[in-house]
């Protein structure tokens, strides 16, 4: 393959439907997590207005939320309260722009997190290896969810924080110099 072109990375095994979005999710997650960069371990819980959005809470969510439409609704297993704690699950409420203050570890240590969920991402989905898989929330069984649908709602919700994680950063390190 010639060196100048891009390509996203396929997961061989899989349906080609789901390679392709698999591999657009990795590609995601790559190039935030490039732009970002390294930052302070400051930046990571700072907000730009009291309860507002923070770096690491947004990751912790971006994890929550890959682990909940694909382990919970697409493959019918439902997070441990554990899972619901680290995650931060129930002190997020990212519609009403209330944040959590993230625990206190370096951005390895969130990494980590996302990194673990993506890992059973990858499982689950080979497992399945069905596009049309119907997943269903469970609070709602009657909505259907395609497995499809759930993988490119995920990509969709990785680059969305991933951005705004990246946005906060610059924020961050300009806080200074802005005008008020």
């Amino acid at each position: 393959m010639p060196s100048n072109r891009k390509d996203l990375p396929i997961h061989p095994d899989l349906h080609p439907g789901l390679a392709a979005l698999l591999g657009a999710l990795d590609n995601a997650t790559q190039t935030w997590r490039k732009e970002l960069g390294e930052i302070s371990d400051d930046s990571i819980a700072w907000s730009p207005f009291p309860n507002g959005h923070n770096i690491g809470a947004l990751l912790l969510h971006m994890a929550d939320t890959e682990l909940f439409w694909i382990g919970e609704v697409g493959g019918g297993l439902p997070m441990t309260a554990e899972e619901a704690a680290l995650f931060l699950s129930d002190d997020t409420q990212q519609y009403e722009a209330r944040w959590p203050s993230p625990p206190t570890q370096p951005l390895a240590w969130f990494y980590a997190q996302q990194d673990a969920v993506r890992a059973r991402t990858r499982q689950k989905i080979a497992a399945i290896n069905d596009p049309n898989h119907i997943g269903r929330r469970p609070e709602n069984p009657e909505r259907e969810f395609t497995l499809r649908w759930l993988l490119g709602h995920i990509v969709e919700h990785d680059a969305y924080h991933g951005g705004q994680a990246v946005l906060l950063s610059a924020i961050y390190a300009h806080r200074g110099t802005m005008e008020r």
